[in-house]
């Protein structure tokens, strides 16, 4: 807790020292963007201090250590994707670009320093394409330089405050990269339009290629490449539409030659849609779905429903912008005109495509609040983009788009805090279950099964194990592990068996191991033993 006050200390005085200079460098702009400057010099290292306290939880929450082990298998000599009953079962089912997007990581040999380094660079691939949107075009200088950053600090209070950004911003997993390629994909667009509006065939090839990356990424992008190229349609006619479509196809297949020559086409489409495209729609964790059209129903209804919740605030917010976007125009001017002075809203043309995406991968079986993100990013870049059009260009409403963004910045403060999570962080930092693991395993390898913690067990032994979840997942796409392959990728004299939750496919591998066992040091894991062992010391 005294480092956290103290590094909050330290920032507060940075920050006023910030907007100090500031002042003194803006005294002959107007009042209304001397005020967003010294808004934007104050909160930028107050906000960058919350950005750091998100990454320093990163070994809080374990799933970060088991989607990073698949990428630190490649250092000991396994693939990231095999057969059915081959190879250790690690739940690869993205894209190759999830797992490889991390190498940062590999330089680290111990588990802290490697989910250190992986959140920072999810945070990079989240935030970067935004940076580069609000400092670029209108926003690259002077007066517009002030307005894009303070822009910026409400997108990240906002990412932040907001559980589905703040999961895919930080957490290590396929959404950052995957969203910051795709951002990439229409910022190409947005930012390189020539003075005729025409876009070179070039800038058409860049732009689908973040587009197929984001898909070789995550498969729920899959809406990205028909949205922008709908926004082609409409905004500039059928002819760079096309170009963008026929690009997009040459680059997947280029993509999919290379990725299958590296891991194999066959294991590539087994762990990519073979079972993954039969999980079927459900709630609950580690929970077999009914497989009904009723359930299915239920479930995407609910995801909708959340969807809904997190984004209300959101929909209200842009429909206001393009009403008075509209309305502030001195003269008429049709659908497609506006669209062609205002291509930000290729941001909003991926938002609404990305709907259905989040509510019906969230509804899927093992899915959860960060595909929201597949609407709430796009359309808070959007939103942002459109406010900061208002500002610059349209004098007679700039006052009161400020005083909105000013307010929507004081609402969003108080909930970034909070999730910040400063005081947890400082306190549990270097003591999470993943280091403990590491720590013991070390000193007794193969002793214990940590069914749920595949990265320190591989960087104590050198060994990758089953992960309990991916055994799940593959039994819920009918691709059940057999015995055989089960046996083969565990502690061969184990004592001891750790699982995550009491519905864990385990149990079905390792009856026997069903007696509850505390062990010095591991007290909050689940650990059993064989019930035999314990009968034979009685």
């Amino acid at each position: 807790m005294f480092a956290a006050l103290t590094t909050l200390c330290a920032i507060t005085a940075a920050s006023a020292v910030a907007g100090l200079l500031v002042e003194r460098r803006t005294r002959s702009w107007l009042g209304h963007y001397r005020f967003l400057a010294l808004l934007s010099g104050i909160g930028l290292p107050f906000v960058l201090l919350l950005c750091l306290f998100r990454v320093m939880d990163v070994a809080n929450f374990p799933w970060n250590q088991a989607r990073l082990a698949p990428l630190f298998g490649l250092r000991y000599g396994y693939s990231l994707y095999y057969l059915p009953q081959q190879g250790p079962v690690t739940g690869t089912l993205l894209g190759p670009l999830a797992y490889l997007a991390y190498f940062p990581s590999l330089i680290a040999h111990m588990p802290l320093p490697a989910l250190l380094i992986g959140s920072g660079t999810a945070s990079f691939y989240f935030f970067a394409p935004v940076v580069w949107i609000f400092l670029s075009g209108s926003f690259h200088r002077h007066e517009g330089r002030a307005v894009g950053v303070f822009l910026l600090v409400i997108f990240i209070l906002g990412t932040i405050g907001s559980a589905p950004l703040d999961y895919s911003a930080f957490a290590i997993h396929a959404d950052a990269p995957a969203l910051g390629l795709a951002a990439c994909a229409c910022a190409i667009l947005v930012c390189g339009n020539s003075a005729s509006g025409r876009y070179s065939v070039l800038r058409l090839v860049l732009s689908s290629f973040f587009a197929v990356l984001a898909l070789y990424t995550k498969q729920s992008t899959v809406f990205v490449v028909p949205a922008i190229a709908c926004f082609l349609w409409t905004v500039d006619g059928l002819r760079p539409a096309v170009q963008f479509i026929v690009s997009s196809a040459v680059v997947f297949l280029i993509t999919s030659t290379v990725f299958s020559w590296m891991f194999g086409a066959q294991a590539l489409l087994f762990g990519l849609y073979s079972y993954p495209s039969h999980h079927g729609f459900g709630t609950g964790y580690m929970q077999f779905p009914h497989r009904t059209i009723g359930s299915a129903l239920r479930a995407i209804f609910q995801a909708s429903y959340a969807l809904w919740g997190y984004s209300e605030v959101l929909l209200i917010l842009i429909a206001l912008c393009y009403i008075l976007g509209f309305h502030v125009r001195p003269d008429r001017i049709s659908v497609r005109g506006w669209l062609q002075e205002n291509r930000w809203s290729i941001f909003h043309f991926v938002a609404v495509a990305g709907l259905p995406a989040s509510a019906l991968f969230a509804a899927k079986v093992g899915g959860d609040t960060n595909h929201f993100s597949l609407f709430v990013y796009f359309g808070f870049i959007g939103l942002l983009l459109a406010g900061g059009r208002l500002i610059l260009q349209q004098n007679g409403v700039v006052k009161a788009v400020i005083a909105a963004a000013v307010t929507v910045l004081a609402v969003l403060i108080p909930s970034a805090v909070v999730n910040a999570h400063a005081a947890t962080v400082t306190r549990l930092f270097g003591a999470s279950d993943t280091e403990k693991v590491y720590e013991y395993d070390k000193r007794h390898p193969g002793e214990i099964y940590f069914s749920f913690f595949p990265l320190p067990v591989l960087m104590a032994e050198g060994r990758l194990y089953h992960f309990e979840y991916a055994l799940f997942d593959r039994e819920l796409g009918g691709a059940r592990v057999g015995n055989e392959h089960f046996f083969h990728y565990i502690p061969p004299k184990m004592e001891y068996v750790e699982r995550n939750h009491a519905s864990s496919p385990i149990t079905e591998y390792l009856p026997d191991f069903s007696c509850p066992v505390q062990i010095l040091g591991l007290e909050d894991l689940d650990i059993y033993e064989k019930c035999t062992n314990r009968c034979a010391l009685n």
